[in-house]
């Protein structure tokens, strides 16, 4: 933990596109089958009756991607410190995306919102053929709906300002986005779905003075991209900046 302690210092909320590459499949579940129905259909807005990313499934995946990279997963599967077993009081996994026991590192830094997208979406059907290994011919297909490739999700992260150590944390957030992106978002991934790319990514930092004063902060920049962003560094510079000058708006 850092020296300074905790005190709420402000949020960095970071906004973007999540574009799909390839289509996209997040499982809800289905306690009946119609005939002739999907085996697996997707997850959606009860209200617009459109499909969404949860914002459990994408900060779960960069949390687990971190976690692979760095060997810090416990042997039952389950999530880093979920068992209370990460003694590292300035761990980033914990820090960042929580952990059962947040006594000494405080509350959780980053929230992720579901990802919405803006108007209506035609989801596609694929189907999926089990292949018998013994005769070698296709069993009966089972049937996926996804969100087709090229479909736009509005995406929000707002990360937690409480120290200067959170500061030095934000790129490793930027670096499991980027993994994300190397990887799959839902399931099937190693049969093509999920591909994902974050673009046109907006950072706004917002002070305790902006929330006192009803300000929409600061605009530090909008980054074509993650590679964009990890390469310049002018941005996070401009971030620390803001929040040295003591939330100065």
């Amino acid at each position: 933990m850092s020296e300074d302690g905790f005190r709420f210092k402000g949020n960095l909320v970071i906004t973007g596109k999540i574009e799909c590459l390839t289509g996209l499949h997040i499982g809800s579940s289905k306690a009946e089958l119609e005939i002739g129905g999907l085996d697996n259909p997707v997850i959606l807005d009860p209200q617009r009756k459109a499909p969404v990313i949860p914002g459990s499934s994408l900060k779960g995946k960069i949390r687990s991607l971190l976690e692979m990279r760095e060997q810090k997963y416990t042997s039952s599967g389950k999530p880093h410190g979920h068992e209370k077993d990460c003694s590292d009081k300035d761990c980033r996994i914990c820090t960042i995306f929580g952990s059962s026991d947040d006594v000494e590192r405080g509350p959780t830094r980053l929230i992720v919102r579901d990802a919405i997208h803006k108007g209506r979406i035609e989801t596609e059907v694929k189907a999926e053929n089990v292949i018998n290994r013994l005769t070698g011919k296709a069993e009966s297909p089972r049937f996926f709906e996804r969100v087709p490739a090229g479909t736009i999700f509005d995406f929000e992260m707002v990360y937690q300002i409480y120290n200067t150590a959170d500061l030095e944390h934000l790129p490793y957030l930027f670096e499991g986005m980027h993994l994300l992106e190397d990887s799959y978002l839902g399931g099937s991934g190693s049969r093509g779905y999920g591909k994902i790319e974050f673009k046109e990514i907006t950072l706004t930092v917002k002070t305790v003075e902006d929330y006192k004063n009803g300000s929409l902060g600061r605009t530090i920049e909008t980054i074509a991209s993650l590679q964009q962003l990890l390469r310049e560094t002018e941005a996070l510079k401009e971030i620390r900046q803001v929040f040295d000058e003591g939330g100065n708006s």
